[in-house]
């Protein structure tokens, strides 16, 4: 009686574990979704910075850096946008 007991209970705790590591996977596959998601918006936001900094250069002869300070891009914008303008 003890055995049977047992295997249901051994039954019961690898199905468990089974629907854990589905669950999991299920997020897992969610979470990359997002992350490419917020991947590819973040480039999108960087690639408008870049243009936006560009069309000032060019119509007021800025500086990469002068064209930044104009726009009042933040430090880590500056880092990211910067490299793009200076190429």
């Amino acid at each position: 009686m003890a055995s049977v007991i047992n295997n249901i209970i051994q039954k019961g705790k690898a199905e468990g574990r089974r629907e854990a590591e589905e669950r999991f996977k299920q997020k897992e596959k969610q979470w990359y979704k997002e992350k490419n998601a917020l991947e590819t918006e973040n480039g999108e936001m960087i690639s408008t910075f870049v243009i936006i900094a560009q069309k000032l250069m060019l119509n007021h002869g800025l500086s990469a850096r002068q064209a930044c300070d104009q726009l009042g891009y933040s430090a880590n914008i500056r880092k990211k946008v910067l490299p793009f303008l200076m190429s």
